[in-house]
């Protein structure tokens, strides 16, 4: 992503799912409210990057399954 965050806050913080594929990795997740760059997928590690409504996470095939409950925690 081409994004540099302004103004930004660690809301979660939640264990790989799969350590034995992916190694024992803690992951960090951020409410960003501002930011200066465009977003873009420049990677192939997302399959796309957009704007969702609050409804969307439960029907996406998202890393893990507390996403949904996390981004509904900070409405």
């Amino acid at each position: 992503m081409c994004v540099r965050p302004a103004n930004y806050q660690s809301i979660a913080t939640s264990d790989e799912p799969d350590p034995q594929t992916n190694g024992p990795v803690r992951h960090h997740i951020y409410i960003v409210r501002d930011w200066h760059g465009i977003a873009t997928n420049a990677s192939n590690e997302h399959q796309e990057a957009r704007w969702f409504s609050l409804d969307e996470p439960a029907s996406l095939n998202l890393a893990s399954g507390s996403y949904p409950e996390i981004f509904a925690s900070c409405i």
